[in-house]
Order: structure tokens, then C-alpha cells, then sequence
């Protein structure tokens, strides 16, 4: 799996990781710019606070944990949860940073905001089956290669950084 699964000591468990190829965190998806430049989840942590976050993700543990006084609405997929917020149904949404950046991109003209620092961290990897040493090793040979001749960093600022599209943003 190569799709922002962050690496948890409970995930671990199931699969082994290589990486992390991304450090992410959480961020905050909202049409209210003062949610969505939320530096700590005290900001989020209100009764009259309405947000989603993927089902079983770790946005949703972050919520349960540092928002418990917020309403969460649990949505199946990112596209329900940026509806949810594009629709006043909830007021943010909570997703790790790549998420939030894509959901901009794709809704430009929404009047949607994010902060672009991260609440927390949390390392991104790549989960492979476990008992297969050899594809491990292979997997950590060529992630360690693309760190070293600086291709991660350079894939990072294409795809996270202030580009121009992001420049174009309300």
C-alpha cells in the first residue's frame, strides 16, 4: 500500500513498513478560515464544532482524542468527507496534510482554506505483506536510493509545496 497509511505501532503489527517516505500530519479542511488555521486541537475541541474524518483512520483517532467535545461525523471516503464540509453538513474536515492540499487543488474555487503546518506528526509509508524479508529489503533498497539522489524531495515540492496552483488560491 502506497496511498498516505501512516505508520502506527498498531498497524505494524499487521503489515511491515518501509519508510517513511513522507512526514505528514494533521490538517484541517474548512470554509471557515478561522477553524481551518487551526495551530491546536483546543480550537477543535468545542460542542458547537461539527467535523468528519475517514472511518478507521488515525484523523479519527485524533478526533476521539484531542476534539472529544466536537460532533464527528464518520464518512467512508474523502470524497463524502469534502462534501460533507462543501455541503455545511459539518464544518471541517480532519485528514493528513496530502489529503487537505489535493482537496484544495480539486475544489479551487469552493472557497475552502487549510492550514498548510501540520497539528501533528505522523510518519507515511509504504505497508508491505509481512514474512516477505526479501520485497522488504528490496522496497527499502530503492525508497533509500530515491532519498539519496534527492528524488523524494524533489517529488515532495511538486506535489506539497506552494506551487502555483496553490499561489492561485483564495
Amino acid at each position: 500500500v502506497i496511498s498516505n497509511m501512516t505508520m502506527t505501532p498498531q498497524r505494524n503489527l499487521k503489515v511491515a513498513f518501509v519508510g517513511p517516505y513522507l512526514r505528514s500530519g494533521k490538517c484541517v479542511l474548512s470554509k471557515s478560515d478561522t477553524l481551518a488555521k487551526a495551530e491546536k486541537a483546543d480550537t477543535l475541541n468545542k460542542a458547537q464544532v461539527r467535523l468528519t474524518a475517514l472511518k478507521g483512520s488515525t484523523s479519527q483517532v485524533f478526533v476521539e482524542e484531542l476534539a472529544p467535545k466536537a460532533t464527528l461525523m464518520l464518512a467512508k471516503d474523502y470524497d463524502e468527507a469534502v462534501d460533507l464540509v462543501l455541503t455545511d453538513k459539518v464544518d471541517a474536515m480532519i485528514a493528513d496534510y496530502p489529503i487537505c492540499v489535493v482537496s484544495l487543488y480539486r475544489h479551487r474555487d469552493a472557497g475552502l482554506a487549510t492550514v498548510i503546518t501540520t497539528l501533528i506528526y505522523e510518519p507515511i509509508g509504504i505497508a508491505m505483506p509481512p514474512g516477505d524479508a526479501q520485497l522488504v529489503n528490496w522496497m527499502e533498497n530503492f525508497l533509500h536510493r530515491l532519498d539519496k539522489t534527492n528524488q523524494l524531495e524533489l517529488l515532495r515540492r511538486r506535489w506539497f509545496e506552494r506551487g502555483d496552483w496553490l499561489k492561485k488560491l483564495p
